[in-house]
């Protein structure tokens, strides 16, 4: 179902040169719920809790702080949509 989608594989990891799913998931080859999910839990485990959706920003709960999280920087960052 997700290998579809380019930027994921089974052994998949970012030592092996693994890439990180599109900061918008209208990018994704196929976009149906198991692929946003894994694409969400795959940018949670770099700490990226932040992910467009076309004009829709989802954001995940860290439980943690995350330094520069709240930068006007990163702010900015995502009121522009880039």
């Amino acid at each position: 179902i997700l290998m579809g989608n380019t930027w994921w594989s089974v052994q998949s990891s970012v030592d092996e040169g693994y890439s990180m799913p599109p900061e918008d998931l209208v990018e994704l080859t196929h976009l149906h719920e198991p692929a946003i999910v894994c694409a969400l839990e795959a940018r949670y485990k770099e700490d990226i809790i932040y992910t467009n959706t076309g004009s829709i920003l989802l954001a995940v709960n860290p439980f943690k702080k995350i330094d520069g999280l709240y930068t006007l920087e990163m702010m900015e960052r995502y009121w522009n949509h880039e």
